[in-house]
């Protein structure tokens, strides 16, 4: 297979790499303030949402149905993501793929003030991302979140979740794993 030289100004290249960067940092900003309507903004409306427990979630609709399930919107959780080491590769003038590091956070415990002690990290991994521009604005098109370093995601004491690239592939019973915090 022979490469192609994809022939981009250095200005447009800028563009697109900001444009996908701030994809990347706004859902992750999205997440955590539980702005759900701002999750969506992110994704293009046939975009996918390959979530490392649920698997993919096809489309705004199924993104939407996910984000306010009961599982997931009590509102009650604090969440952080840090996003690091974005990198971002043009494939074309309307296409881009994207890759960085993730570090999440999570606190049930929150007090009056919004605040909560710090815990330890409870899921660190790589999104990888693909970015279509619409004519009018980047989009996400695929977010696939991967498991990095153990693969393990501690939602809530108790409950552990060993995940892989295809969603949950174990939830041990918490007397048989359970977490050391």
């Amino acid at each position: 297979m022979n490469p192609v030289t994809i022939i981009v100004t250095e200005q447009r290249r800028l563009e697109i790499e900001a444009a996908c960067l701030r994809l990347v940092t706004r859902y992750c900003r999205c997440i955590d303030l539980h702005d759900y309507e701002g999750v969506l903004s992110v994704f293009a409306p046939d975009g996918v949402w390959n979530h490392a427990e649920k698997g993919p979630l096809p489309g705004q609709a199924a993104i939407r149905a996910f984000l306010t399930s009961p599982e997931r919107s009590n509102g009650k959780a604090l969440m952080r993501h840090v996003v690091s080491n974005l990198q971002v590769d043009i494939v074309d003038d309307t296409h881009a793929r994207g890759v960085c590091y993730w570090t999440a956070y999570l606190a049930m415990n929150v007090r009056a003030d919004g605040t909560a002690s710090a815990r330890p990290p409870v899921s660190v991994g790589e999104y990888h991302d693909e970015f279509v521009f619409d004519g009018k604005e980047w989009r996400t098109q695929s977010l696939a979140p991967l498991p990095g370093l153990n693969g393990v995601f501690v939602r809530t004491p108790g409950v552990v979740h060993v995940v892989g690239i295809t969603g949950t592939i174990a939830a041990p019973a918490p007397t048989v794993l359970k977490p050391s915090f």
